[in-house]
């Protein structure tokens, strides 16, 4: 998918609640609720206010809770996690202006964030017992999370879709049975799938094969060997009737 603004569904209030939150990020409602009450990641919209409150998360707020999630899965304690995520707020990293912005770390300190791989190396090479985590990539995903919620919720979502060094411009739109993505430049290129990633993959695969071309035969070894064999039998030559007679 590509890197233009992802579309806005339609909704009445600002921000992602709960669910939308555990769609977007993968966390778990018991880890939503765990990490608001240790100040790890807390809705920076609308906070919970008591039983039966609801939250609501910004932009930013997914993509730390998706960082916390990468953290925790790479064995990281609570501590250390809630320590990253206050260094990262510290330094305001815009992560999507640079195709890579690392993080650096330990289980007790961060070593570096930022996107220089020469003291990237350095910060690697101090002790053996390091992490690191490539922040834009978890950025990327969630921007690609987002236009996919997107495409959920309208019926029509115009994108750009990259093959090689080509840029395609293509169409996805909600079907009964689920999603439909068709190219401008193919006419003739059209997907489904219960998915909008599944019509778009279809999709992709039907381009690559129309700019392939129509196979190429090609002579197998088995071919060749016969070939070889059956040599091409020069013809006879006629013998014509001479006018003097057949004892001339």
């Amino acid at each position: 998918m590509s890197d233009i603004s992802a579309p806005q569904a339609p909704n009445t209030l600002p921000g992602f609640d709960s669910q939308q939150a555990m769609g977007r990020t993968g966390v778990t409602l018991r880890q939503l609720n765990h990490w608001d009450r240790e100040g790890i990641v807390s809705p920076s919209i609308q906070p919970a206010d008591g039983s039966g409150s609801r939250r609501r998360y910004s932009e930013k707020d997914l993509f730390h809770l998706a960082t916390a999630r990468t953290l925790r899965k790479a064995g990281l304690p609570l501590d250390s996690v809630k320590k990253v995520l206050a260094t990262i707020r510290a330094g305001n990293l815009d992560v999507t202006s640079s195709s890579d912005t690392f993080l650096v770390g330990t289980d007790s300190d961060v070593l570096y964030l930022g996107s220089d791989k020469h003291q990237l190396v350095d910060a690697a090479s101090r002790t053996p017992m390091t992490f690191v985590v490539n922040l834009a990539k978890i950025a990327a995903d969630q921007k690609k999370q987002a236009r996919l919620a997107a495409a959920q919720s309208l019926a029509v979502v115009a994108d750009t879709l990259k093959i090689g060094n080509q840029a395609f411009q293509i169409l996805i739109t909600k079907a009964a049975s689920g999603f439909e993505a068709k190219c401008n430049a193919h006419a003739d290129c059209l997907s489904k799938g219960k998915s909008v990633e599944e019509a778009v993959a279809a999709l992709r695969a039907k381009i690559e094969e129309k700019q392939a071309g129509p196979p190429r035969f090609q002579k197998t070894a088995s071919d060749q060997r016969s070939s070889k064999q059956q040599k091409p039998t020069k013809p006879e030559p006629t013998q014509k009737a001479s006018s003097w007679g057949d004892d001339w």
